[in-house]
């Protein structure tokens, strides 16, 4: 839970209850909620499976910022009147401020204070692993490509989460990833129809791997319950046969 989606969280929560009316902690939530979270649902492939709770929390987790951050800055009349504002360097600063501090927490925690029970236990899943062994990711994918071409990497090396140059490599990839991620956030915040839309979409993408993922399921239930039919229905002709 020291993952950086537990940490836009957290400032969601602390944004709502303890800053309602700040104008720059509204616009920072803003941008993380439908920047680097949003886009996160796309990356770790978010399903929604209602009967796995662990999916249902990771949806949980990168939607719901975008639909609380949808709802304050266009349903709620209560809060700062920000809809002739839009969103400033100044903003983007204070956000890509608060991921640095993050991710330098999350260094101090992953390396020096947590080492050694991650260390003792590779099975324990840091974003930094699952993303350096999912050959399947999209960032996984463009990072080795872009380390392959400018030599960093040799054709057929793959990652390893222990050493340092793929933790470096993940930390300026993620850095440069969640900067992109920001690009598309001003035209969001500024039309209430673009931000519609692109929360739409978000769900929708979840609910569409979900229902891949329960086609899938069902399909290879099917399949073996054919196969053991099939297996049923031959050794009752071999045993007649005899």
């Amino acid at each position: 839970m020291i993952d950086f989606c537990y940490y836009a969280n957290i400032c969601c929560l602390i944004q709502l209850f303890f800053f309602p009316a700040n104008p720059t902690g509204i616009k920072v939530v803003f941008i993380f909620a439908n920047g680097p979270l949003a886009w996160a649902i796309t990356s770790w492939r978010n399903s929604l499976v209602f009967h796995d709770i662990d999916k249902t929390i990771s949806v949980y987790i990168h939607f719901f910022p975008m639909l609380l951050t949808f709802c304050s800055r266009w349903m709620v009349k209560s809060a700062p009147n920000l809809a002739d504002e839009k969103l400033t360097v100044y903003d983007f600063s204070m956000a890509i401020l608060l991921y640095t501090f993050w991710q330098l927490s999350y260094c101090l925690i992953t390396e020096i204070l947590k080492k050694p029970i991650l260390d003792a236990d590779p099975n324990l899943k840091t974003s930094l692993r699952w993303l350096s062994s999912d050959s399947k990711n999209g960032m996984n994918k463009l990072a080795k490509r872009i380390c392959t071409k400018l030599h960093i990497m040799e054709l057929n090396e793959e990652f390893d989460s222990d050493s340092l140059k793929t933790k470096t490599i993940f930390i300026v990839s993620q850095l440069l990833v969640t900067v992109l991620n920001m690009v598309p956030v001003p035209a969001i915040y500024a039309h209430y129809w673009v931000n519609l839309v692109f929360v739409l979409l978000m769900f929708s993408y979840t609910v569409w791997n979900g229902g891949n993922f329960y086609i899938e399921i069902f399909s290879r239930r099917y399949w073996k319950e054919m196969e053991d039919k099939e297996r049923l229905t031959k050794v009752e002709l071999d045993f007649s046969n005899e």
